[in-house]
């Protein structure tokens, strides 16, 4: 790794090991906060891009809590492990919308669209070094799993597209379909 990498990759754990220090006090006005763990395996031919990811995951509705379906915001701070042949990473976040659509009485379907800025040190044909977009379109579902704490099993497929829109060459982007895992709190 360069010396630029490993400093940015110490800066976002440092920021990602305050912003979970101080979870409890700042994070109350979200409707869920907990964190994921999943895997995405690379669409384009010819390329290995395969991701670990590990992220926050936040979200808060917007307008009436109290409704069966309601549409919310999300935030998802990102440090992932990448192979392309050798170890690689990539950090960012997203920010997105889901809509949350009551399918039992502990049950959660939500579509949701997003995208945010990374920054990837994988060297790659059709992809340049460095900072990207990471647009997503998925289907997930939260499962209360316990009802005491509101604990909430999180399971996501995901399709994702990065490229830096033509800020540097090469642009072809990469494709990947995720499936992701993770546990939340949620205040209703």
């Amino acid at each position: 790794m360069r010396p630029f990498h490993i400093r940015c990759f110490i800066f976002l754990i440092s920021l990602l090991t305050v912003c979970s220090a101080s979870a409890q006090d700042t994070l109350l006005s979200f409707k869920t906060s907990g964190g994921f763990t999943g895997y995405g395996y690379e669409l384009n031919p010819g390329i290995r891009y395969r991701v670990t990811y590990f992220a926050g995951d936040f979200s808060f509705p917007f307008g009436n809590k109290k409704k069966k379906n309601f549409l919310s915001w999300y935030l998802e701070p990102q440090l992932n492990l990448v192979s392309t042949g050798r170890t690689d990473i990539e950090f960012g976040t997203n920010i997105g919308l889901r809509y949350f659509i009551r399918i039992g009485k502990n049950s959660w379907f939500y579509p949701m669209i997003g995208s945010g800025p990374h920054f990837i040190t994988a060297e790659l044909e059709r992809q340049a070094t460095g900072f990207i977009f990471s647009d997503n379109f998925g289907l997930g579902i939260f499962k209360k799993i316990k009802s005491k704490n509101s604990i909430l099993l999180n399971l996501q497929l995901r399709y994702r597209h990065i490229s830096n829109a033509s800020f540097k060459k090469p642009n072809s982007g990469i494709d990947n379909i995720n499936l992701i895992l993770g546990l939340s709190k949620m205040r209703l």
